[in-house]
């Protein structure tokens, strides 16, 4: 039960901490199937194609480190 906990907290911090430096870094990629929505004075992005490239990246290189 420790270790789910741990695994748990290890991946709330990791997602905490993506989630800063994009929204502290505005030069990053857009890719085009990205969504922004720009209405009423306050702009929404949600990271659609970028969310699945960084998955797809993180994946290939998680399989390429375990074996």
């Amino acid at each position: 039960m420790e270790n789910a906990i741990k695994i748990f907290s290890l991946t709330a911090v990791v997602i905490l901490l993506m989630g800063l430096v994009w929204n502290l870094s505005p030069r990053l990629p857009r890719f085009p199937g990205d969504l922004i929505i720009d209405k009423f004075g306050f702009t929404i992005y949600i990271p659609v194609i970028s969310g699945l490239a960084i998955s797809v990246v993180l994946t290939i290189l998680s399989n390429f480190l375990t074996g």
